[in-house]
């Protein structure tokens, strides 16, 4: 694993730390509130040759990039926690106006969006991901579900759970009484890697 994006890591602040793991070292960043451990995000990348770390930046609470070069390939990772469903209107509108305004530092960089979107979509599992530009009919979606299929509409974005074909237990980060559900997302635009 070259990184990964942390939701509700609820550290304070702003800050960074090398963790070993392993035989493995990473580098983690994260963006918390300043006086109080919630929500919270953050990101490891590991320290190893041919991964360079450039930019690191703590938007808010919810969202934070870090620019990577991985093997040559350029990109920015973007940690995002998205307000829960029955959260507050305006909160859910600010964090998408936030998201939206994350773009490439370069024409060459390529976008990851990772976390916890709080979003219930079966157009993951129906369809074995939203694909860029694709619309589709008889998706059961929360609120939340909604906006994120949206976002990923007018970005030209796919969301993904997994690219291979999985058992639905596999496929799923939480039950609750009634369902599986997924709530953690892998957004990209697709890129051929050759």
């Amino acid at each position: 694993m070259y990184g990964c994006a942390f939701s509700e890591f609820r550290r304070l602040g702003v800050g960074s730390c090398m963790v070993e793991a392993g035989k493995n070292e990473y580098e983690v960043h994260w963006s918390g509130f300043k006086r109080k451990r919630e929500y919270g995000v953050g990101i490891a990348i590991k320290v190893q040759p041919g991964i360079e770390i450039g930019e690191i930046k703590a938007i808010n609470e919810r969202l934070m990039t870090a620019a990577v070069e991985i093997f040559g390939l350029s990109m920015k990772i973007i940690s995002a926690y998205a307000p829960t469903e029955p959260g507050k209107e305006s909160a859910k509108m600010k964090f998408y106006q936030n998201l939206k305004k994350i773009k490439p530092d370069h024409p060459d960089q390529k976008l990851v969006y990772l976390g916890d979107f709080n979003a219930t979509t079966d157009a993951v599992r129906k369809t074995a991901g939203v694909r860029a530009g694709k619309i589709l009919e008889n998706i059961t979606s929360n609120d939340n579900g909604e906006r994120l299929i949206e976002f990923s509409r007018n970005n030209n974005l796919s969301i993904l759970n997994t690219f291979f074909k999985q058992p639905l237990h596999r496929q799923v980060t939480w039950h609750s009484r009634d369902k599986w559900k997924t709530k953690k997302h892998l957004i990209i635009r697709f890129v051929a890697i050759g």
